[in-house]
């Protein structure tokens, strides 16, 4: 179904105004497909005092990245590097050994990038 309209400056439109929420999705060379379908969800607790689940999901088998920094950028933990099969996943971040803050998580798999935060609490 098509929305609106985008220009090659990457303004979106979007002619209905009932829309309050749009996915855009890049198309995969030779595969035919997009990256709707992955997925990065809010961590579990969030804040959490000692440990959080970090859920997602993915349509297809990919090649996954899942890694946690700190507020400076820096990696605290790879906490998934590999060939991830298609579904719902989790991966639990133990933060029992770093000081509280906020602390960021990075999603990469195929095109799909998305970064959320999450806040340790003690």
């Amino acid at each position: 179904t098509v929305l609106g309209t985008a220009t090659n400056n990457g303004i979106v439109t979007i002619a209905d105004p009932t829309i309050t929420k749009v996915q855009i999705a890049e198309k995969q060379d030779n595969v035919g497909g997009n990256v709707s379908g992955y997925a990065l969800e809010a961590s579990t607790p969030n804040p959490f005092p000692q440990t959080s689940t970090i859920h997602y999901s993915l349509p297809q088998e990919s090649v996954v990245s899942l890694v946690v920094y700190n507020a400076l950028g820096q990696v605290i933990e790879t906490l998934v590097s590999g060939t991830v099969g298609a579904g719902d996943h989790e991966a639990l971040f133990d933060g029992t050994h770093l000081p509280s803050g906020t602390y960021y998580y990075t999603l990469k798999a195929g095109n799909f990038v998305q970064t959320q935060s999450m806040s340790l609490q003690r």
